[in-house]
């Protein structure tokens, strides 16, 4: 339905994309995907062994080639084929099978699988960790854009759903930008922890062979070594540490989304959805459904049940590799991200789109009184005490109550004092450009602090892009070397 009557274009296609593709096969791939991987950290570990004088270059050259035919044919044969002791057993048998035990039996030398899955898990989480730190710190580019476009749009800040002080459009999106920028830098904490190469931890205890695993590393992309090797195959405290930063991104979202509805209602009518943000209903013509951040709010707790998910299946395991830890505590995690990367898109795609109502908003801070604790922070400057000039402008927001809601300055009977301090503070636009300390809503300290905003989601950003520069060199280096060995080969 993309006219509804009502609603003259369907839902963005890339939310549709999202929330209503079918991906029932989209896992199917996951033995071929997990595959690449082995490959890749494979051809590392040839390159390295050869170049440790362990496998001389007919051997590891072979090896290489038929490594990458297998790549070329998508490992059709290995998944395929019959897996009794596992993908990667499978996968080591069929090129045992194409080259014999001579060849194919020396790839796994110096190796276990617990150190490999070890691997090929880094390999992929620290992908995903890069994606959803990139989705964030866009998002928090497009809060930070609309913070500058409604850096004077006054609207009434809210305490325990009742109007409290006069902020700014600007200074809430801001807000959110902040919080969203913690978030990315736990995600490059996390990241840090996941970019730390396992290979040489054997199945615990290391290996008697001369493995370079510095080599290995670098061809791998990886910034440096687990330091022991134990803990190398024993611990994945970086799921738990990505996994948690996801949690934190599923409250903020959720509690942006709470607040966007809210706006969002006839009621309360601070924020339009254009069409392309909102649903209509089968039944009823008039309905105007901001859906999109109900997806929002109801995804914000998966990531929660993931961690506790992960951390029960990981507290009751010893500290060894286990498969309580390496298999299940990690079976949620890509899942997860994805979902998190997905969830902060459709956000980013809200605030992108959505129009805010000023004189709705100001209406609303001026019927709400918005400006009273300002009113009562100018009898403080005058000399009066705090407690008193509170109780003195409680009974004043009384009497223009009991008087219809009537303004503060309309109220019979004020001294020339509070006179004064109504005055002075009787445009919720006044009160917000006097609110000048640092983090504030005046014009002046928000655009300082989205300045500062902008500083640091630009570090982030150049952080994320030097990891992804040294991920793509070291592939350059490890086709480059596997090349050169294939040449050694055929020669």
């Amino acid at each position: 339905m993309t006219d509804t009557g009502m609603l003259k274009s369907a839902i963005a296609p890339e939310i549709a994309a999202i929330l209503f593709a079918d991906r029932s096969d989209e896992d199917h791939g996951g033995a071929r995907s997990e595959l690449e991987l082995i490959s890749e950290v494979d051809r590392a570990h040839l390159v390295m062994l050869h170049g440790a004088g362990l496998v001389p270059v007919p051997v590891a050259g072979a090896l290489v080639r038929e490594i990458d035919r297998l790549r070329l044919e998508r490992f059709d044969a290995v998944v395929a084929a019959p897996r009794p002791r596992g993908l990667f057993l499978a996968y080591e048998g069929e090129l045992i099978e194409r080259l014999g035990i001579e060849v194919g039996g020396v790839l796994h030398s110096g190796r276990s699988r617990n150190d490999l899955n070890a691997t090929t898990q880094r390999l992929r989480a620290r992908v995903a960790c890069s994606d959803a730190a990139g989705g964030l710190l866009w998002l928090v580019q497009t809060l930070l854009g609309r913070a500058r476009e409604h850096a004077t749009t006054v609207m009434p800040a809210y305490t325990h759903y009742q109007i409290a002080m006069p902020i700014t459009v600007g200074h809430y999106l801001t807000a959110v930008a902040w919080a969203g920028l913690r978030n990315v830098r736990a995600l490059l904490h996390a990241g840090d922890e996941t970019d730390l190469s396992p290979l040489g931890a054997g199945a615990g205890g290391g290996t008697t062979l001369a493995l370079d695993v510095t080599r290995t590393a670098s061809l791998l992309g990886f910034a440096g070594l687990i330091p022991n090797t134990i803990e190398a195959v024993a611990s994945r405290d970086y799921v738990l540490q990505l996994l948690g930063a996801a949690t934190q991104i599923g409250v903020l979202l959720g509690r942006v989304a709470t607040d966007l509805l809210l706006w969002t209602t006839e009621e309360v009518g601070f924020v339009y959805l254009p069409d392309d943000l909102v649903g209509s209903s089968s039944m009823m013509p008039q309905k105007r459904n901001a859906f999109v951040l109900e997806h929002i709010q109801g995804r914000s707790c998966a990531a929660a049940g993931a961690f506790v998910s992960a951390a029960g299946a990981m507290s009751a395991a010893p500290f060894t590799n286990s498969v309580a830890v390496g298999t299940e505590g990690t079976r949620n995690l890509m899942l997860t991200m994805r979902e998190t990367v997905e969830t902060v898109r459709l956000l980013q795609l809200v605030i992108a789109g959505m129009i805010p109502n000023p004189e709705r908003m100001h209406a609303r801070a001026v019927a709400g009184y918005s400006n009273a604790t300002a009113v009562a922070e100018a009898l403080v400057a005058a000399g009066v005490p705090f407690r008193q000039a509170h109780a003195e402008v409680g009974a004043l927001v009384r009497q223009a109550y009991d008087a219809g809601r009537a303004p503060l300055e309309s109220v019979a009977g004020l001294s020339a004092q509070m006179e004064a301090a109504v005055g002075a503070n009787d445009s919720p636009a006044d009160v917000v450009q006097r609110s000048a300390l640092p983090g504030g809503p005046s014009e002046a300290s928000l655009q300082a602090s989205i300045e500062q905003a902008q500083d640091m989601a630009q570090g982030c950003r150049a952080d994320l892009e030097r990891r992804g520069e040294r991920w793509r060199n070291a592939r350059a280096d490890l086709d480059d070397a596997c090349a050169a060995l294939q040449r050694d080969f055929a020669a």
